[in-house]
């Protein structure tokens, strides 16, 4: 039997949604961190108003990061408080600070990918949070890109840095920020990361993971073999396809989920969705990921034209029949 390697799921705004989180979990995904909520918000308007973002069920506990962004330090560590005073969040496994976001409304304000293009800032964030987290039992993580700006690669000299203020988990994206999501994933480059830590002595300290364009595990192994990581995330692969987890968790398993479990699990996502937010909102939101699913169908066109009338519940049952 092949070797397993963990196989987390990346946070992607807009649909790492908790129903989605649920199905990935139940699919073999080994761990998986919320979508991206700001720092400065939940200091400013309390936890309750994101809290469609950092909600975690019970089956999650134990493997779910709440991620947050932002550019001030104080602002995390007020953050951080809210969350560590929540008793319902107590499952969670830590918090990973974002580095990574290339969307030009964060990284104008200093956030996301931004912040490695501002070291000692992203430093003093980690520093504070480690110090903040310290004997609670909640690790740390963040998420950094390659570099800000092409060409300019900085993640291995600002990895160990992170490491040696208190990141205890580290997911790389394989791309700069001004490559968005174009490309292929440098993974190479990743490769430099582990060694830079390995060189800095770091590199027993912190659990890395790699991210980008993974899709199946014969794929992972050679890659986390070749970059020396520790896992892979996956993002987009997982987009309309939870089902992309299944042979990570089960190496025996080649086969993917066949119509009815895919029918099957789109309507439970659904209803679901409409359990979490409220039938209304959750069918339109549910649309763009209708779309997703629509990939690769041979129908792939009319199902996404059909996605766009969806308004409630039963609506899904005739976009199946078209599935």
């Amino acid at each position: 039997m092949s070797e397993t390697i963990p196989a987390f799921l990346a946070p992607m705004a807009g649909y790492s949604d908790l129903p989605f989180r649920i199905l990935c979990h139940e699919e073999g995904a080994s761990g998986q961190t919320t979508e991206l909520v700001s720092a400065t918000g939940i200091r400013h308007s309390g936890l309750d108003k994101s809290w469609r973002y950092v909600a975690v069920d019970p089956k999650l506990e134990g493997l779910v990061y709440v991620q947050l962004f932002g550019s001030e330090p104080d602002d995390f560590l007020y953050a951080a408080d809210k969350i560590l005073e929540d008793k319902r969040l107590t499952g969670i496994e830590g918090i990973d600070i974002n580095m990574g976001c290339p969307v030009p409304k964060v990284v104008k304000t200093g956030a996301g990918s931004a912040l490695m293009d501002r070291p000692d800032v992203a430093v003093r964030i980690v520093s504070g949070l480690a110090k903040k987290l310290e004997g609670t039992g909640y690790k740390l993580s963040c998420k950094i890109r390659l570099g800000f700006v092409g060409e300019e690669e900085t993640a291995p000299a600002l990895a160990p840095r992170l490491v040696e203020a208190g990141a205890r988990m580290l997911t790389v994206h394989g791309r700069f920020r001004d490559q968005y999501y174009a490309g292929q994933a440098d993974w190479e480059a990743i490769g430099r990361v582990s060694r830079s830590l390995t060189e800095t002595g770091l590199r027993d300290q912190v659990f890395l993971v790699g991210n980008g364009d993974i899709e199946n595990p014969d794929e992972a192994r050679h890659l986390a073999k070749e970059a020396g990581v520790d896992g892979v995330a996956i993002g987009r692969a997982a987009m309309g396809n939870p089902w992309v987890f299944r042979p990570f968790s089960s190496p025996s398993t080649r086969t993917g989920a066949t119509d009815e479990e895919k029918k099957k699990t789109i309507y439970r996502h659904a209803a679901m969705l409409c359990n979490f937010l409220g039938e209304e909102r959750a069918m339109l939101e549910f649309r763009k990921t209708l779309a997703r699913y629509s990939q690769n169908r041979p129908n792939a066109k009319a199902l996404r034209q059909a996605s766009n009338q969806i308004l409630k519940l039963a609506d899904i049952e005739t976009w199946l029949t078209l599935f």
